[in-house]
């Protein structure tokens, strides 16, 4: 699909729409827009940017190079999860597909994605490969959890059944996306992704992760950390917060009773080894 055709399509009620929050991303938004709109998907598909409270120059950049993109533009910044949120309320899709500004969709991707949930019964969060960026490498196909919700990656392509696909590229009806909520908006931002498809496996909705086509994606690059270096997991404060703080919410939420009051222990007793370790190693 070129940018013409993309155009064209306008008039017509979109299949898919999907949405790119975007802060200070003028310098890698442009590659995830055009990877949508290469994809020759055979249906309508329109993008929807929501700048939140950029500071360098997205919105001009946007409003130059991508006239047809249907941009919101908040004065201030309130977090990806409301960001996603005000694009799927102004979404006229039947599916969403939320992609982060800096990850990149392969050739096909959104027709595999529309294929394979056509031939669902019922409606599921759908994912696919993501591989890093910089180096090519598959970085995940979904992830499964230990008991204290920590993503563990997924590389095994037979395996579709996951715990959850990562937010970066994630496929969802747009009434299963009203049925569970949509994403906590105190959040501000990580771990919504866990939440979301925790939840709908809690409602008895698949998640799947998807073994073929894939997306790239700058993996930490817009909260910072998040990657793994030589197995080791290399984050931030502020990143590590925000995860901690909402996956505890998850485990309050989805967790029988029982289970979260004798695992909420050993949970604040592990975060705290962790933070005291980054502390004595800072200096």
């Amino acid at each position: 699909m070129t940018m013409r055709q993309y155009t064209e399509q306008q008039d017509k009620t979109p299949i898919c729409s999907v949405c790119i929050a975007n802060f200070n991303g003028q310098d890698v938004i442009g590659s995830a827009i055009d990877s949508v709109i290469d994809q020759n998907a055979g249906f309508p598909v329109e993008i929807i940017v929501h700048d939140d409270g950029s500071t360098d120059d997205s919105v001009s950049y946007l409003e130059k190079y991508y006239p047809d993109v249907n941009l919101i533009v908040s004065p201030n910044n309130v977090g990806y999860c409301v960001s996603n949120n005000r694009m799927a309320s102004r979404a006229n899709g039947h599916y969403l597909l939320f992609l982060n500004n800096d990850a990149c969709l392969f050739p096909g991707a959104l027709q595999i994605l529309h294929d394979y949930a056509e031939s669902l019964e019922t409606p599921a969060i759908l994912g696919l490969p993501q591989y890093d960026m910089e180096t090519g490498d598959l970085i995940d196909i979904g992830s499964v959890f230990d008991p204290f919700l920590n993503p563990i990656p997924n590389k095994k392509s037979r395996r579709k059944d996951v715990g959850m696909v990562i937010g970066a590229c994630l496929w969802i009806p747009k009434s299963l996306w009203h049925d569970l909520g949509g994403f906590p908006e105190w959040f501000h931002t990580l771990a919504e992704d866990m939440y979301l498809c925790t939840l709908a496996r809690v409602q008895g909705y698949p998640v799947t992760a998807l073994s073929t086509s894939g997306y790239r994606h700058w993996v930490g690059r817009s909260i910072g950390g998040g990657r793994i270096n030589q197995g080791r997991l290399v984050t931030t404060y502020r990143r590590r917060y925000y995860s901690e703080r909402n996956k505890t919410y998850v485990m309050a939420l989805c967790y029988p009773h029982l289970m979260f009051y004798l695992l909420i222990p050993l949970h604040i007793q592990t975060t705290l080894k962790y933070v005291i370790f980054r502390s004595t190693n800072a200096f």
